[in-house]
């Protein structure tokens, strides 16, 4: 029989019939070996073992990279040190190899500790050992803490994304690519497109809101969606009818395509603004600086007619000047008042107040009264312009050129048949100096006062020269 000498000298041992005899492999130390060769392998998993009374038997080099005791530290180790203080408090240790005993496996996702007392976040699971020597627990745990970070990180993204929204004045929404159904729209949509936005949100595609907007409207509307389908940015201004008042309302809605990692459009999203309030304000300002237009051309004819009149009516250069220069200021305190009122109008009380001001402190009397009327532009300059004639023509020659002269200026507003509202205005004076027969020649004055009566306030009256002072009576619709 081959000694020992035979196998070192390179003999192998051979058969009677002269073949080689190969030892037989024992099947348990090779299993072993690749075991140990599987667990030294998983660096990135903890795979460790345990007694039944849940101490460390056995520790691979991923639970040694990933819980930082070295083999050595952890053999024999309580497994419950694995775990943070209060899991160990509720008993979770227990409760897990109790888990794993009575159903076959424990399976969880948890918090653990290092030896260095950092923690991190691993998914387990701890199963019975079946067959082995010794009864206890396999444990294979791996780090997943930068997944549940990252999962957190998106939800706090996604959540302060959501307070925004919500907080929001405009529409935001974001809606999948390929569906078109709504991923998020926040609470404004109901405000501006007067729809309940949970109806919105059930529907299957663009219909619900494509219905909302205005028909003339709605085909570029969706021609922008499928615009941002494609790729690319859009921003698009369309009207809206909404449900709950029938009101039309303007919306600028700006959308954009949001890719994922390969830069295909996983989704599209957008801004919807309320733009009713802007537009109209466009609009308001265009017909304004139309109106200005046509304003400045009228005062400018005002002004042309009455240099003209006032140079043909005036004896003198001083004469023109005088009466030229109060003509304009009468004309310029009209405009005064309608502009503090954005053109809306002016108030008589203001108008007859304004003109007899530097008469207030007067020997003479001056009463003003009449309730509170508002004219439209165009009447309120006719009856400024009036008033001045009136007022300058008794400060020259009538009431208000003599310390007993009285001037009265009142009015009333009735309604005509059909409602419509129309104004009396009266100017009376008194205590001046006589008044003779109507002057043969109308002067500048006089015809201002007949011709605004006629044409700018479309109305009927006129003066009489009576003898304790003139009288100007005039009556005209509101408009």
């Amino acid at each position: 029989m081959p000694d020992d000498r035979t196998e070192a000298s390179g003999h192998r041992p051979r058969d009677p019939g002269g073949k080689v005899v190969r030892p037989r492999p024992d099947p348990a130390r090779a299993d072993a070996a690749r075991l140990r060769a599987v667990l030294e392998s998983a660096t990135d998993h903890a795979i460790l073992t345990l007694g039944p009374d849940g101490r460390v038997a056995s520790w691979n080099a991923g639970a040694e990279n990933l819980l930082g005791w070295s083999e050595a530290e952890a053999l024999g180790m309580d497994g419950r040190l694995l775990f943070t203080p209060e899991d160990r408090e509720r008993g979770a240790p227990e409760a897990e190899m109790a888990a794993a005993a009575a159903e076959g496996r424990a399976e969880d996702e948890r918090w653990h500790l290092r030896k260095d007392g950092s923690r991190f976040r691993a998914s387990g699971v701890l199963v019975p050992l079946r067959g082995a020597a010794a009864p206890g627990f396999l444990k294979v745990m791996r780090d997943v803490t930068g997944r549940v970070l990252a999962e957190e990180r998106l939800r706090a993204s996604e959540e302060r994304f959501r307070q925004f929204g919500d907080a929001s004045s405009d529409v935001l929404w974001v809606r999948d690519a390929e569906t078109l159904r709504y991923e998020y729209l926040s609470p404004a949509f109901e405000a501006v497109y007067g729809e309940g936005r949970e109806r919105v949100l059930g529907d299957d595609d663009l219909g619900r809101w494509a219905a909302l907007i205005h028909p003339e409207d709605r085909e570029a509307a969706l021609r922008s969606i499928a615009r941002v389908r494609e790729g690319e940015r859009a921003t698009h201004e369309f009207r809206v009818v909404r449900p709950s008042d029938g009101e039309v309302r303007w919306v600028r809605d700006t959308h954009f395509p949001l890719l994922d990692e390969a830069g295909r459009v996983r989704r599209i999203g957008g801004a919807g603004q309320d733009v009713t309030g802007e537009r109209e304000a466009a609009e308001r300002q265009g017909r304004l600086a139309r109106e200005l237009d046509h304003r400045v051309k009228n005062v400018l004819a005002v002004v042309q007619a009455i240099a003209s009149q006032t140079v043909r009516a005036s004896g003198s250069l001083e004469g023109f000047a005088e009466a030229f220069e109060g003509r304009l200021g009468a004309l310029a305190r009209a405009h005064g008042l309608l502009t503090s009122t954005g053109w809306a109008g002016a108030d008589l009380r203001g108008l007859a107040e304004q003109t007899l001001e530097p008469y207030l402190d007067g020997a003479a009397e001056v009463a003003v009264g009449g309730p509170s009327l508002a004219l439209p532009p165009r009447r309120a300059v006719a009856v400024a312009m009036v008033l001045h004639e009136l007022a300058t023509n008794a400060a020259k020659h009538g009431a208000l050129s003599v310390p007993d002269g009285r001037v009265a200026v009142g009015w009333e507003v009735g309604e005509e048949e059909g409602g419509a509202r129309r104004v009396r205005l009266a100017w009376e004076e008194a205590g001046g100096p006589a008044v003779g027969a109507a002057p043969g020649r109308k002067g500048f004055g006089t015809a201002l006062i007949e011709q605004s009566l006629r044409y700018d306030l479309e109305g009927t009256g006129g003066l009489r020269f009576e003898p304790d002072g003139l009288r100007c009576e005039l009556s005209f619709p509101l408009g």
